[in-house]
């Protein structure tokens, strides 16, 4: 019997929006108001066309293609899949329930006899699992399969038109869980997320599309959908295994371990979230059982947390021979001790070490899907989703610190990031942030990975960097005009919320000198031939830079660290920015500043870089003194090759690198 299906078109229009109609009459171009102004990008998409000064849009800016606005009528069925899905669907369905009719009510009765013939199965325990459900019968001939598999190809993909090695990658629309009907046997793999952290590990992660031990396993439950033994042991193949649980020796009292805790919740877990305090106290609860069992994942970072006690520094060495089993396990608590020995290798001076360990994070996040929305994660706690919804944030923060701070790219792709920002409103899970914390640092890091794509990617030879640039400081302003009071640095704080607010002042005026880096760079190579607007970036990028080491400044006494290495780069970023100013402008004001701020390079002292800063920082302002004669009655001896000359040849050198412009080997 043949389906017959009829399709209602409709011409898009801009600014309206119109109900689908059994039919259309053509518009004549004379019945026209006037032209539409979207982009075809934006109108094939259905989507907000915001033009930019370039007279590009922003999404076309983004994604790195030609802005081009034809006005040329478009002609698009109106169902939510493409032409192409629509029509392989519908012959999946006349396929497998003959005479059957695609209206809604027809499905919804075809959708209810399916559950009543094979009901969901029960939770499988972990001994049990199996990558793929064995109650779906497998398809009859190749040809249904080439249409099945071709049915779950993304709707602008064409086999036979693409044109190879340019592959156009659009953002994906967020991920939404499939509710109405069981997970088919295409479902790869099933969502780890709703399975309790102790049996998450009995799953493979070796479970992907392309992996030969998921093909023979959806071979194997297809063909034989009624038998629950395999002939084979897919468990071995796969070469994984279930989490090995230890028995933590050696461990310190529990009062030594509070004292510990109370140092990483007030200068790590405050600025840069890694678990909540109840989550510790939930790990420190089986530590220190009567017949303990932990992971290594959980007994690493108990290690870690216990190296912020000056008596216990050396377990970090003992955390660290359990990284390997931690990246094994791939569960949320590998994460949360590989995000801490992030922290904690950057504090040593280990750079490399840090990034290649914050890549293995990272990749393990998207493994148990932190990245996709909240609604896939099956997850009915909300304390919970607000836990896992900050420790995502709180990843790809720390992945952007990383990047503008060591010269590399990101590591994880914006456009992924479908998860929601957190909510701390609700639940505010740490004693040492005040309410709304995460939620900003989420928003801001969006503007920052932004600001870093487009201005310093490979794609910034693109684009207008002076456009983009004042398109980016003008959200940075609106950022901080909406941010609450009680998160800005000139309220009235609490103790204990005195380093994270002023740690989120620190970014945003960071993100600002990011932006703004070139231009007085620019300036200071040409002094006195720049445009307005180039002056009018200086002026914020010295701006930021004064707030910034008033900052610094006012946290010397409680609130900045001497062994961290992200307050270090604030104090070393900063610096080296007054140094400029000092060089291009000395004056009297700037030289006491300077005897000021000095101080502030004795936090940087851990670092190689740090300690050849100060060193620098010493010649520099005692040769300003010199030269402009400003300190006459001491002239110091100055060498041939002054640090002022170094900074002019600095000038020549890639701009994405400071500061690491001080010393290769730092």
């Amino acid at each position: 019997m043949a389906l017959i299906t009829i399709r209602c078109e409709a011409p898009v229009v801009a600014s309206k929006c119109f109900k689908a109609k059994p039919t259309v009459m053509p518009i004549s171009k004379s019945k026209r108001s006037c032209p539409g102004s979207s982009c075809d990008r934006c109108r094939q998409q259905k989507t907000k066309c915001t033009k930019t000064h370039s007279g590009s849009c922003r999404r076309c800016l983004q994604a790195g293609l030609s802005c081009v606005t034809s006005n040329t009528r478009m002609r698009r069925p109106y169902y939510q899949s493409s032409k192409e899905q629509y029509d392989l669907m519908s012959i999946v369905v006349q396929h497998f329930v003959p005479g059957a009719t695609l209206d809604t009510q027809s499905l919804q009765e075809i959708v209810a006899k399916i559950h009543d013939d094979h009901p969901p199965h029960s939770a499988r325990t972990s001994e049990n699992i199996m990558p793929f459900p064995d109650t779906l019968l497998p398809p009859p001939d190749a040809t249904l399969q080439a249409c099945l598999d071709a049915s779950f190809l993304p709707a602008a993909a064409s086999v036979s038109g693409g044109t190879a090695g340019k592959t156009n990658l659009e953002q994906s629309a967020p991920d939404t869980p499939a509710t109405s009907l069981p997970v088919s046997w295409n479902r790869e793999t099933s969502p780890v997320e709703g399975v309790p952290r102790e049996d998450v590990m009995g799953i493979t992660r070796y479970d992907s599309g392309t992996s030969w031990t998921s093909f023979f396993s959806r071979l194997h439950t297809s063909h034989y959908p009624g038998v629950v033994l395999q002939p084979f042991s897919l468990d071995d193949m796969k070469s994984s295994k279930e989490v090995d649980l230890i028995c933590p020796d050696s461990l310190p009292s529990r009062a030594d371990f509070e004292r510990a805790a109370s140092a990483f919740f007030t200068e790590i877990n405050c600025v840069n979230y890694i678990l909540s305090y109840d989550q510790f106290n939930t790990y420190m609860n089986k530590a220190f059982d009567t017949q303990p069992s932990i992971t290594h994942a959980v007994h690493m970072l108990l290690c870690l947390i216990l190296s912020f006690d000056d008596k216990y520094k050396d377990y970090f060495f003992r955390a660290c021979k359990h990284v390997d089993y931690a990246m094994e396990e791939g569960s949320l608590a590998s994460v949360e001790a590989l995000m801490l020995i992030v922290l904690c290798r950057l504090n040593r001076g280990q750079r490399n070490l840090a990034w290649v360990t914050l890549g293995c994070a990272s990749r393990i996040a998207q493994s148990l899907g932190l990245h996709l929305h909240e609604s896939c994660w099956n997850e009915t706690s909300l304390v919970t989703v607000e836990s896992r919804k900050r420790l995502w944030w709180s990843l790809y923060d720390l992945d952007l610190c990383l990047t503008y701070r060591l010269g590399r790219y990101p590591g994880i792709d914006p456009a992924l990031c479908h998860v929601s920002t957190p909510n701390e409103m609700l639940f505010n899970l740490i004693p040492n942030t005040p309410p709304d914390y995460h939620k900003t640092i989420a928003e801001l890091s969006k503007l920052t990975g932004y600001l870093m794509r487009d201005l310093y990617g490979p794609g910034s030879a693109d684009i207008c960097l002076d456009d983009r640039a004042d398109e980016i400081l003008c959200d940075l302003a609106c950022f901080w005009e909406n941010l609450p009071e009680h998160l800005k640095p000139d309220a009235t704080l609490a103790p204990c919320h005195s380093r994270a607010v002023h740690c989120l002042a620190l970014r945003y005026n960071y993100a600002i000198l990011l932006a703004t880096r070139p231009s007085i760079v620019s300036c200071w190579k040409n002094s006195g031939s720049g445009s307005a607007r180039l002056m009018h970036r200086v002026a914020l990028c010295e701006d930021a830079n004064r707030k910034s080491l008033s900052l610094l400044t006012r946290m010397v006494p409680r609130d900045l660290s001497r062994h961290n290495f992200l307050d270090a780069s604030y104090i070393l970023a900063n610096i080296l920015i007054f140094i400029l100013r000092l060089a291009r402008e000395p004056s009297l004001e700037l030289l006491a500043q300077a005897e000021e701020y000095r101080q502030l390079l004795t936090f940087t002292h851990h670092l190689n870089i740090g300690r050849i800063t100060q060193d620098t920082y010493d010649t520099a302002v005692q040769e300003v003194k010199s030269r402009s004669l400003i300190n006459s009655h001491q002239h110091p001896q100055t060498h041939e090759h002054a640090t002022i000359d170094d900074l002019q040849g600095f000038m020549s050198v890639d701009e994405f690198l400071w500061p690491a412009w001080l010393d290769p080997q730092a």
